[in-house]
């Protein structure tokens, strides 16, 4: 193949892409588990996978839609409510994670007002703490 037909290759490519949203987060998502409902429902040969089967069909063909959509303005505004729901989900193990990480050197407080996660060393003793949000001061052992 010519240098010259590899261009005009890449070019119906791109020239098919122009204009369009493209893939981000949710799409992401929603091509992982559409495979991996599709993987479980295959695996099954009963009515189940055959349900399976047809959400995680429809879960790729909306990702595919979403992809080559030129809305963009609400496929943005999709992605980010996709985002708020995971990162809040996300944030609860991130405390835990952290606590099994540095336990061993630091303790952690929430703030009684505005329940910020706050890191102290260990073996400080009892000491006052103020919170670097809100100001709130109250006295713990670390």
């Amino acid at each position: 193949m010519s240098k010259k037909n590899k261009n005009k290759s890449g070019n119906v490519f791109q020239n098919l892409m122009s204009g369009r949203y493209g893939g981000d987060n949710y799409g992401l998502f929603l091509l992982v588990t559409g495979v991996a409902l599709m993987i479980i429902g295959a695996i099954g040969n009963n009515v189940a996978g055959t349900i399976l089967m047809m959400i995680a069909t429809a879960e790729i063909v909306f990702a595919y839609v979403r992809l080559m959509s030129k809305k963009y303005d609400k496929r943005r505004e999709e992605n980010k409510r996709y985002l708020y729901k995971r990162n809040s989900f996300l944030g609860s193990f991130k405390i835990v994670w952290r606590t099994l990480k540095e336990g061993r050197h630091y303790k952690f407080y929430k703030c009684p007002q505005c329940a910020v996660v706050l890191r102290l060393p260990k073996g400080a003793g009892t000491i006052e703490i103020t919170c670097p949000k809100c100001g709130k001061k109250f006295i713990k052992k670390v």
